[in-house]
């Protein structure tokens, strides 16, 4: 009984090591987005999209833009943002977007550019298309005393 016991943990820890390798393969968009970062540069995660079909796919650009913010690698996001824009319009789009001028707003005017950011947000072309500032920064520079 002891053997039977035995043998049936094994199995069970077998399956579940299986299983967990085969749910974290590299498919061929994650093996696109490690060689994007690792060269810094889009083309390939583009490649892939196109490749794949998935370039109408509102959550294949939303989990792709999520997989290089969460690494950090947030103005290779917004390189990838400005291309998924050419090919793909959803709310993936402005969500991503807003998401960038709220969280990295001394970046956002670089990385995205101001006509991007004012078409996306819908905003007036007078518009400043920043976050407000963080807590600690001041909104405007001191008036110099005279």
């Amino acid at each position: 009984m002891n053997t039977a016991l035995l043998l049936g943990t094994a199995v069970v820890i077998v399956l579940a090591v299986i299983a967990s390798l085969w749910g974290r393969r590299a498919t061929p968009l994650k093996k696109a987005i490690a060689q994007s970062i690792e060269i810094h540069n889009v083309a390939p995660i583009v490649e892939a999209m196109r490749e794949l079909k998935f370039v109408d796919s509102a959550s294949t650009w939303h989990k792709t833009l999520g997989s290089l913010w969460l690494v950090y690698e947030r103005e290779l996001a917004a390189k990838l943002l400005i291309e998924a824009a050419s090919m793909h319009t959803s709310d993936v789009i402005v969500t991503w977007t807003q998401r960038i001028v709220e969280v990295e707003p001394e970046h956002a005017l670089k990385w995205l550019g101001r006509e991007f950011i004012l078409e996306k947000l819908q905003l007036p072309d007078d518009a400043i298309p920043v976050a407000p500032p963080r807590k600690g920064q001041r909104a405007t520079k001191k008036p110099k005393k005279k």
